[in-house]
């Protein structure tokens, strides 16, 4: 494949339809993958109820297992596949009631079904059959493409449906409907009406429907849950008699079937579009016979994709789809590895949760791929940084990027009110840039950050210094004090530690420091200031990142929070710990 044809195929999949549809359109892509057993089995049930009468069946499976895929392939194989002999149609139930007559006009108003008739029963035969003679007009009329359905009413429609159905037997041809969306359809009626009567009104329909037929089969897709909901509750057997609580379960597909879906659908999509699929070789994967495409997927992503999710069909087209919707919105098409699956499978989880069935599979390798592609960005970003700040950095921007850096760690932040200080209440504390009330975990803490413009663009020039001093100590404690915080933390850039004469300042001081911690960012203000400042999309993933390696603020906040302020000692204990301190 030429550069210009990856380019034809990048532009036409950036431009065109996405060809992991989801939900699908009324006509799904000529293939099932993992489905042999199940159109088995519908062949088996069609052509015997044609000899025998109705049948209704239940297709259940968990959410994203291809109910829905089942269905519309199987409208595929009646019409476009011509693979069997009758009529089909998909009903969509909602939040509404369903008459006997949607379902019927549902199957008449479509020109597939019009056409298959016309091409399964003559107006010949039509005329020479024992059905009464208005009905046989409709019929005719619904061959020919006159009949004006829609202002039939449910009893002419259903009156049609028998004429029809036993025209077609004899013509060895039947008819399916199949209702997609059971779930919701029963949890509307169930919210009406109580879950008993709603399967009795439901069942009631299913009766109607199948009552004088010569033949029917009716599908009915739902989730494994609201089946066995289903199965488990007692009503009117004259309802339920009808009703053969028969499943065929949708499974799981294997490996290599993911591997077949995902180069079905790309390699339907291209051939639509007149492209060719292509073969890249670390998105091709090699069957006994052939070596078949998945791009724009690696191959380790669809093995990925397998192995974190439910591995149901519908999860992996649903999965597929976000990726290339994401490429679209990005106008960028890249080859779906490494850190671009993580993204995009927490990107699919956001709208469908239960997607990934694993999720401590995900987590783990989460943090495998993104630690070592993190310590990449985060070096280029310092560079930029540092190429940005030659000359130093001031303290308010400082400030703003140790906020923001606990903001998006989940830290509150909010500004203090003037208290009175503790230690000499003729003087009051004001509210300061570098001073902070930060809310973690129930845990209300003075932060107090000390420091002012550290040389960051010349690391090597360490002359800048700031030691917390006394009246740091003081300002901080008055907050707590009046009961505006319970703990303090100190944040220290390119400064000390305590002065030697804090513990010296007063009495009072010392009292506090159970419940303050502090912590030195000398070496790693650079990486916050770089990961806030150029981390652009990455920044959360990359402020985790040096969170972890690096700054370990969180686990900071989680030891201080653990301590608790002491109860008060008399003025004599006090002195005794002081002199036991410095003596």
């Amino acid at each position: 494949m030429t550069p210009s044809d990856l380019d034809e195929f990048h532009k036409a999949l950036l431009t065109k339809e996405n060809p992991f549809w989801y939900p699908a359109p009324p006509k799904r892509p000529p293939f099932m993958v993992g489905g042999e057993e199940y159109l088995r089995w519908f062949k088996g049930t069609f052509v015997h109820s044609i000899g025998h009468g109705y049948n209704v069946s239940f297709v259940v499976g968990q959410p994203g297992a291809g109910k829905s895929h089942f269905l519309s392939y199987l409208d595929y194989l009646f019409y476009e596949k011509n693979a069997f002999n009758g009529v089909y149609t998909i009903f969509e139930a909602r939040r509404e009631e369903i008459d006997e007559s949607d379902l019927w006009r549902r199957l008449l108003w479509t020109d597939d079904a019009v056409q298959k008739l016309r091409s399964i029963l003559t107006i010949n035969k039509i005329q020479a059959s024992n059905i009464r003679s208005d009905i046989k007009g409709n019929i005719i009329k619904l061959v020919e493409g006159t009949l004006q359905i829609e202002s039939l009413t449910s009893n002419t429609l259903h009156e049609i449906a028998v004429g029809l159905s036993e025209l077609l037997v004899t013509e060895n041809a039947g008819i399916c409907l199949a209702i997609d969306n059971v779930d919701e359809y029963f949890r509307f009626l169930s919210d009406k009406y109580g879950k008993e009567k709603a399967l009795e009104r439901f069942f009631g329909t299913l009766r109607s429907v199948t009552t004088g037929l010569k033949q029917i089969v009716i599908l009915l897709a739902c989730t494994s849950p609201v089946y066995e909901q289903i199965k488990a509750i007692e009503v009117d057997r004259t309802f339920a008699r009808r009703i053969e609580y028969r499943e065929e379960m949708l499974k799981e597909l294997s490996l290599g079937q993911t591997f077949e879906i995902v180069h079905r659908y790309m390699e339907w999509w291209a051939g639509k579009h007149n492209l060719k699929l292509p073969l890249v070789p670390e998105c091709c994967f090699e069957t006994s016979s052939d070596q078949l495409s998945l791009y724009p997927f690696s191959k380790i992503a669809v093995e990925y994709f397998n192995k974190v999710t439910s591995q149901f069909a519908g999860d992996i087209v649903f999965a597929c789809c976000e990726f290339v919707d994401n490429m679209k919105s990005q106008e960028h098409v890249s080859i779906v590895k490494d850190e671009i699956i993580i993204y995009g499978l927490e990107n699919a989880a956001k709208k469908k949760p239960q997607i990934i069935s694993k999720t401590e599979i995900l987590k783990t390798d989460r943090a495998k791929i993104l630690e070592k592609l993190m310590a990449l960005k985060l070096i280029d970003a310092q560079r930029k940084t540092r190429e940005k700040y030659i000359s130093g950095v001031q303290s308010t921007k400082i400030i703003e990027s140790i906020e923001a850096y606990a903001s998006i760690l989940g830290i509150g932040i909010r500004a203090v009110s003037s208290v009175p200080n503790f230690y000499n209440p003729t003087r009051w504390v004001s509210p300061e840039e570098a001073l902070k009330i930060w809310e973690y975990k129930g845990r209300k803490i003075v932060e107090f950050i000390v420091g002012g413009r550290p040389p960051i663009g010349t690391r090597e020039i360490k002359t800048y210094n700031r030691y917390i001093e006394p009246e740091d100590v003081i300002k901080a404690a008055s907050f707590v004090e009046v009961g505006q915080a319970t703990h303090i933390l100190y944040i220290l850039h390119w400064a000390g530690s305590y002065s030697k004469n804090c513990r010296r300042a007063g009495i009072e001081i010392i009292r506090f420091e159970p419940i303050s911690a502090e912590i030195d960012l000398e070496d790693v203000l650079l990486k916050i200031i770089a990961v806030v400042e150029e981390g652009s999309e990455d920044r959360k993933d990359l402020i985790e990142h040096v969170e972890k390696y690096h700054v370990k603020l969180i686990e900071t906040l989680e030891r201080l929070q653990e301590q608790e302020r002491p109860p008060e000692k008399s003025l004599e204990e006090r002195h005794r710990e002081i002199r036991r301190a410095y003596t």
